[in-house]
């Protein structure tokens, strides 16, 4: 069995370049900004014909994640062309509650990526008092009792990567973290809270492409200060984007090391997850204590959603061969099924 390697075995692209070169894809991973010119791209069905109208759809998606000692929120811009979706989710770990403010409707300019940019972003959704713009750095989100207002700090060491998706798709994804919070505050109803790290620290996850019409993926995430101080940060994908290359990873104090593909084992979605990565850098449990399940049947959009809040213990190894002990780190786990 040939398991991709892509810590030491492929090397990342450097300098900025376009995605699409002469109608061709640049995949990999990439050290520098790239610029996002899929509209270059020769979209082609398996037997040669150039894909039109409703089916050459660019979607994209841009989530911001809060994770701490106190809260974990998510925080979505999703435009599918045929559909969008916003949403903002809080769980309140001390108090074991949560709050949630989520539409879906059809795409206006009310829901947009302003800017296919993933260095210089602007994302934004409005529908009723459901409000997020995600510019850059700075975000805001707020609903009729939810206020939150972000200012992150910047990137050191992201994971840019474009993939191969299906016959002739492609994705590209750009995971930011752990990223510090410079600025943090939460508001809900009259209580007011500081998301400030190092209690809290973020994670910015843009994505788009041409993506399969069925697909699903498991995701673990997570950003946090460990109990020893060090910042730690870890994004592990199974699903997706693992088409010669993945986008799994750990940062121990803003060091990515890049971890090969990974097994995610769980006999029920709620119950104890086991994430274990071929090379052997990463064993850990995920041990569930919130969870969001959100299902959506629509003429031309289905989802099976289940995003799990929580904690993860074990260990991760880094390329020096440092074992780093994990315990009580918050984070998320996702199990997503989608057909767009």
């Amino acid at each position: 069995m040939n398991h991709n390697n892509d810590s030491k075995g492929f090397p990342k692209k450097r300098g900025k370049m376009n995605i699409v070169k002469n109608g061709k894809v640049n995949f990999g991973l990439f050290d520098t900004p790239v610029e996002i010119n899929l509209q270059d791209y020769d979209l082609k069905s398996p037997f040669g014909k150039k894909i039109r109208g409703f089916k050459n759809r660019l979607n994209q998606f841009h989530f911001t994640g809060i994770s701490g000692k106190r809260f974990m929120i998510g925080i979505a811009v999703v435009d599918l062309k045929l559909i969008s979706n916003g949403f903002i989710h809080i769980y309140d770990r001390k108090k074991n509650i949560s709050y949630e403010s989520s539409k879906i409707f059809f795409p206006s300019k009310k829901s947009r990526f302003i800017k296919t940019d993933p260095e210089n972003t602007f994302s934004k959704f409005k529908f009723g008092k459901l409000n997020i713009e995600i510019e850059g750095k700075n975000i805001l989100a707020e609903s009729s009792n939810i206020k939150i207002d972000l200012k992150l700090g910047a990137s050191q060491n992201p994971v840019r990567l474009c993939s191969r998706t299906g016959y002739s798709g492609l994705t590209y994804t750009q995971k930011e973290l752990p990223l510090k919070i410079d600025k943090g505050e939460l508001i809900i109803g009259s209580d007011q809270y500081n998301l400030s790290s190092p209690d809290h620290m973020a994670i910015s996850d843009w994505t788009c492409g041409y993506m399969r019409r069925n697909t699903f993926w498991n995701w673990a995430c997570a950003v946090s200060t460990l109990s020893c101080g060090r910042i730690f940060g870890l994004n592990l994908s199974c699903g997706v984007n693992e088409t010669g290359y993945t986008e799994n990873a750990f940062w121990i104090d803003n060091k990515m090391t890049k971890i090969d593909t990974v097994d995610f084992r769980f006999d029920e979605i709620d119950s104890e997850w086991q994430i274990k990565s071929f090379d052997g850098k990463v064993k850990l449990t995920f041990i569930p204590e919130h969870t969001r399940k959100q299902k959506t049947k629509a003429v031309i959009f289905n989802s099976v959603f289940s995003q799990l809040s929580g904690i993860f213990k074990g260990f991760v190894i880094d390329d020096s061969g440092d074992k780093v002990l994990i315990d009580d780190c918050p984070g998320w786990t996702e199990d997503h099924y989608a057909k767009w």
